[in-house]
């Protein structure tokens, strides 16, 4: 088989065959897309404000998982990125201000508001890449045009 030709073995205990749905890294994936888990977009809404740089990185790690759902994200992050991108030396100059509660709100609206769904690409189509930047951040947006 493949799998023997390739040097792989598949695990009977840990493979899902002709299910429906599946639940991996963090993510729902179905006939029609991919989602976040509703526990994890929980876990994430219920972090506090950061009040330390070790906080704040925990934060925007969680919440680059699913960057992808999240509209703009880079722009939206900016100021916490502005925050967490601190070397060693200068972890002590990590300030916490109106700007970075600010996206920390925008953010969490965001994984609440639809649609929160990637959808599949449809082969029969091309795909559109488009992508920008500013001072506050750098984006790109894969996408399709399908039925006009």
């Amino acid at each position: 088989s493949l799998l023997e030709q390739n040097n792989l073995q598949l695990s009977p205990d840990k493979c899902d065959i002709c299910k429906q749905e599946i639940d991996y890294l963090g993510h729902r994936i179905t006939h029609e897309g991919i989602t976040p888990l509703p526990d994890k977009i929980k876990a994430i809404l219920n972090l506090r404000e950061p009040k330390t740089l070790a906080q704040a990185n925990h934060f925007i790690g969680a919440v680059s998982w699913y960057r992808k759902f999240i509209p703009k994200f880079a722009v939206v992050a900016a100021p916490i990125h502005g925050v967490t991108n601190l070397t060693k030396p200068n972890r002590h100059k990590f300030k916490w201000k109106r700007e970075q509660s600010s996206s920390f709100r925008e953010i969490k609206k965001l994984l609440t508001e639809e649609p929160l769904f990637v959808n599949f690409p449809d082969d029969s189509q091309p795909l559109i890449l488009t992508t920008d930047f500013s001072k506050q951040g750098i984006s790109g947006v894969l996408q399709q045009e399908i039925d006009g």
